[in-house]
């Protein structure tokens, strides 16, 4: 009975490590990923007022970005970035997530740069989320600034554990806007992002987690 009950034990556990992934899960190719879109719980967007005059506006504004991520994804080749042969797209839970934002709230007039959305704040932002079932590892791109007067974009890439709603890791991206029309010059900035990590930071990530990395 003992030994019964030991190796029960066993396996309980053996089943709950299991469902905690870590950072080196996200480079096996046996786990699939899911592409949770755009977010911007925590944006700050330095815009000309005239264009994101209204709730409506702001609103139409984040719609149209991850819009953007499904109707041209060959070029937003989020696969790619992250050497899969096939994501899952999920892409309206962020869409769901931002629609329940006070979006005059993102607005900022000020010609100051504002504070760095800080990694620890990402975490409450994981946490509020509802993934709507959906387990395994899922990855977002929370927005920080989309900054007219300096004519950047900054975000974190973050990569997380959806049923825990914890964050298996994240990491700051800056790229310089370029384009015509307000929703594509502050595309170009994904695009950028998705770009650097096509070209090296995925890798870079891969190796750094492989050798147990924080």
């Amino acid at each position: 009975m003992r030994y019964s009950f030991t190796l029960v034990l066993m396996l309980i556990t053996k089943v709950l490590v299991a469902q905690n992934f870590t950072p080196q899960d996200v480079f096996k190719n046996e786990n699939m990923i899911t592409w949770l879109g755009i977010d911007f719980s925590k944006a700050k967007i330095l815009e000309d007022a005239a264009h994101l005059a209204t709730e409506k506006d702001i609103q139409g504004f984040m719609f149209n970005i991850n819009a953007l991520m499904l109707s041209e994804k060959h070029k937003f080749d989020i696969t790619g970035a992250l050497d899969r042969d096939s994501v899952i797209n999920a892409i309206d839970i962020s869409v769901q997530k931002n629609k329940s934002l006070t979006a005059m709230d993102l607005r900022i007039q000020s010609v100051e740069v504002p504070p760095v959305l800080k990694r620890a704040e990402l975490d409450a932002i994981v946490k509020s989320y509802d993934f709507k079932g959906l387990e395994g590892i899922g990855v977002m791109f929370n927005i920080d600034q989309f900054n007219k007067h300096i004519g950047k974009g900054t975000m974190w890439v973050t990569f997380v554990d959806m049923k825990s709603k914890s964050i298996l890791f994240a990491d700051h991206f800056s790229c310089v806007a370029k384009g015509f029309g307000m929703r594509n010059f502050w595309a170009s900035t994904i695009y950028g992002t998705i770009k650097d990590m096509k070209r090296g930071t995925y890798n870079f990530w891969r190796k750094k987690y492989k050798k147990g990395g924080e």
